[in-house]
């Protein structure tokens, strides 16, 4: 299909894809979740446009689905540092 290459990420379609693998109960989606949160972040911040800029809702879908309290600090730490240097 040709038109799909006109296709890209959202904020919307990010937070979809962490909802639903923190839902999932599978192992290491957690993990997978907080990578596609990086992912996000990593995009955004090399020049994405404001359709992919993480919100509060993305981080928190991550920090309240973390498998470990380890992960949900780091989780929350990316957040402030997130929320202190873009602005938002």
């Amino acid at each position: 299909m040709a038109g799909d290459m006109d296709l890209k990420p959202n904020t919307f379609t990010y937070n979809a894809v962490i909802n639903a693998l923190a839902k999932s109960g599978e192992p290491g989606a957690a993990a997978r979740a907080e990578r596609v949160l990086q992912n996000m972040v990593n995009r955004y911040r090399n020049g994405g446009s404001d359709d992919v800029k993480p919100t509060t809702i993305n981080f928190n879908t991550v920090r309240l689905n973390s498998t470990s309290v380890q992960s949900a600090t780091f989780c929350l730490a990316d957040l402030i540092n997130w929320l202190t240097t873009s602005g938002s």
